[in-house]
């Protein structure tokens, strides 16, 4: 069996081996195998009524990855496209107290709905 090297994935001296029992590490470890979310971060607090609003306003440039969280303490948060509703099938919904990660670059807008009039949300960017 000959390697084809079309779908190589070169390997840093530095990332570690790691078992796929070992779940606790496992995203640590595959984050330093692609070069890990260290440039920059930053975090904001958006207020989320029964409108769609943009999940942050501006994006942070460099962007890879966006985790939101939704720290309402029963309503829930319904994410996706500017046409997201807060209704099912309206959007990715995201469960009172409950975070979901996006692996979304600096050009994609992720949106957010409640049936709520105000639920705080807290959106953390990473490049």
């Amino acid at each position: 069996m000959s390697l084809d090297t079309d779908y190589a994935i070169p390997i840093p001296r530095t990332a570690k081996a790691v078992s796929t029992s070992d779940r606790g590490t496992l995203g640590l470890y595959q984050r330093t195998i692609r070069g890990g979310y260290n440039k920059g971060m930053a975090l904001t607090n958006i207020t989320v009524g029964t409108d769609p609003v943009a999940l942050p306003s501006d994006s942070m440039a460099g962007r890879e990855r966006v985790i939101v969280q939704n720290q309402h303490a029963t309503a829930s948060l319904y994410v996706g496209t500017d046409g997201v509703a807060p209704t099912a099938g309206g959007g990715i919904i995201i469960l009172a107290g409950k975070d979901r990660e996006f692996d979304l670059g600096p050009d994609l807008v992720l949106f957010g709905v409640s049936g709520a009039a105000s639920i705080p949300v807290a959106v953390l960017e990473l490049s």
